[in-house]
């Protein structure tokens, strides 16, 4: 089913329960305003749900987990949907996609037990704490995570480094500190990071020259120090991004 609000107002009927066969909802545009009825934890054979650009307000209810064989849940660019990311979420064995970017989500990172989760877009919210070291212990399929543009803290966690087939990573617009772990420099497929507007210090890991697949490290906004390594330097793959007083500090190489 898909809904699009673009042609007039309306919101999600409590009696989306009675359409037990639907194995995909799509609802979205300026016309869909009101609540995410806790109804839809009752549609069994859903794999897909996504609520986009909307007017829904209210919090995401914790009976969206309760459905069994979803796979994807797309809940995004929705600025009155607040509260907190459901924490039972890790009960979902077969989620595949978690997309809830661009809403006013706040609280903490959830659990992840799902080894069989692919992608995590949560960048563009208001969510707080720190990165859990069980990610990547636990999401062991990950080849995307967006975690930008939020209120983390704490330092980027070592573990990260366990993602074998993680191929973006992007840290940027929060409170991290501390350096750039070099375990970072085992993400052998990784493609993409975005570590600028944090409160990140020390020196540049050489170790990042082992990205051989790395196209693009973005990474102004910091307390950057020390030079840039020659390993990287001579990375002509690598699109370096920097601010003019950074770039001033690390141009010159080992």
């Amino acid at each position: 089913m898909d809904l699009d609000g673009g042609s007039g107002p309306f919101q999600i009927p409590n009696s989306i329960e009675s359409c037990q066969m639907l194995m995909a909802l799509k609802f979205g545009g300026p016309g869909l305003s009101g609540t995410i009825p806790r109804e839809i934890g009752r549609l069994q054979q859903l794999r897909s749900f996504s609520i986009f650009q909307s007017k829904i307000y209210g919090t995401i209810p914790s009976e969206v987990t309760n459905l069994p064989h979803l796979k994807s849940l797309a809940i995004q660019s929705n600025p009155n949907l607040q509260g907190t990311i459901p924490s039972n979420i890790e009960t979902m064995e077969e989620l595949r996609t978690l997309w809830l970017y661009n809403n006013a989500l706040e609280g903490p990172l959830p659990t992840l037990a799902n080894r069989e989760l692919r992608a995590i877009w949560l960048y563009g919210n208001n969510l707080t704490g720190t990165i859990p070291n069980s990610w990547a212990k636990d999401a062991t399929q990950l080849h995307t995570l967006y975690l930008g543009n939020n209120n983390l803290t704490g330092t980027i966690p070592p573990s990260l480094g366990s993602f074998a087939s993680l191929e973006v990573l992007s840290l940027w617009g929060n409170q991290l500190e501390g350096s750039i772990p070099k375990e970072l420099g085992d993400l052998s497929k990784l493609k993409h990071l975005e570590l600028y507007g944090n409160r990140l210090s020390g020196e540049i890991p050489s170790e990042l020259a082992k990205l051989t697949e790395l196209d693009s490290l973005w990474m102004w906004g910091n307390r950057f120090e020390g030079k840039l390594p020659s390993e990287m330097a001579s990375h002509n793959r690598i699109i370096l991004h920097l601010s003019e007083v950074e770039a001033s500090v690390v141009k010159q190489v080992v």
